[in-house]
């Protein structure tokens, strides 16, 4: 199915804003995600003075609406008119685009310093992943930078789990996505990106978001775990900092 397909319903965006404040463990990773996002924004205004963003599948808002105040021009788009609803209630100074960057010329015109794309890549079948990276890098600027997320590492705990367990029961591992460090570099450099750093976080293999029990702990442990780099290829969430190549 084309993933292009799948954020289209609409009472999509609503459900889908709420769990990052709903469901305990999710608001853990995205305090995280948004500790990491400050941070690569503070490195490249030591570098620009002028920052253009664009935020890709911007969905509900929630990178755009926490990154808008620090640069100097915002985009958001995404083909989701649900989603894009959300979002014109959260974002106060971006302009939000309802379109396909894949089908359409949107932004050529302008310089773009940074993209995100975050819980897309996963998702996404292998030819629109492509697409979409081929359309990126024509809107970037030589040296202008791609953050995005994979919210499902191949190789970390949980995927071993789940993969264990599917066998067990002979359930289909179809439908389950998950992508390695190692794939997704491949597939960087055939889309004309190189990885300049990378961000982990999730080491311990919590399946259900709305657990609560020992949330604090939990949240210490990982915080700890992220800043050690043995325990990357066994964590579930990836944040990727790349940089243009031409």
């Amino acid at each position: 199915m084309d993933y292009r397909l799948t954020h289209l319903s609409p009472s999509k965006g609503t459900t889908y804003d709420a769990s990052f404040e709903r469901l305990p463990y999710r608001k853990i990773v995205w305090g995280w995600e948004k500790d990491v996002l400050h941070d690569v924004v503070t490195n490249i205004r030591r570098e620009r003075d002028f920052i253009q963003y664009l935020d890709f599948a911007c969905g509900t808002g929630r990178i755009l609406g926490f990154l808008e105040e620090s640069v100097d021009a915002s985009f958001g788009i995404d083909i989701s008119p649900s989603m894009l609803d959300v979002a014109f209630k959260k974002v106060k100074r971006s302009k939000l685009i309802l379109g396909d960057i894949t089908r359409e010329r949107i932004l050529e015109d302008h310089s773009i310093d940074l993209v995100t794309a975050f819980r897309f890549f996963l998702n996404a079948q292998p030819a629109l992943r492509e697409e979409v990276l081929h359309a990126i890098h024509r809107i970037l600027k030589d040296d202008g930078n791609l953050v995005f997320n994979i919210h499902m590492n191949r190789g970390c705990f949980l995927e071993k789990i789940l993969r264990a367990y599917g066998r067990l029961r002979n359930i289909s591992n179809e439908n389950f996505s998950s992508m390695s460090i190692t794939d997704t570099r491949s597939l960087l450099k055939n889309t004309n990106f190189e990885i300049i750093d990378l961000y982990h976080f999730g080491v311990l293999p919590i399946y259900y978001e709305g657990h609560r029990f020992l949330i604090e702990l939990i949240e210490s442990f990982e915080r700890l775990a992220s800043r050690i780099s043995f325990s990357e290829p066994y964590s579930r969430y990836i944040i990727y900092i790349c940089k243009k190549r031409s």
